[in-house]
């Protein structure tokens, strides 16, 4: 609730995933939340900006399809989703 003011009734790991192999150590882990409520004031820290949305999820699929979803970690996590688990 920290950054985004909602709690989720339960988390499901989705995948792990290297993205920049050969560049960096970087290891993501991705998961589901569901049942999440608004429960919280945000408490972001002094250089943080966050923007929640909530959107239907094909809309969230036509975002990554027309660039309306840019960040690469986003895209990967609905991706795996889509392809595995819808």
């Amino acid at each position: 609730a920290e950054e985004t003011g909602y709690e989720a009734a339960e988390f499901e790991r989705l995948t792990t995933v290297e993205p920049t192999n050969g560049m960096a150590n970087a290891v993501h882990h991705h998961f589901l939340a569901t049942g999440c409520e608004p429960t919280a004031d945000r408490d972001l820290d002094h250089n943080e900006s966050i923007t929640v949305e909530t959107v239907p999820y094909d809309d969230l699929l036509a975002a990554v399809v027309d660039d309306g979803l840019r960040d690469g970690r986003a895209v990967t996590a609905v991706l795996w989703y889509e392809l595995t688990r819808r």
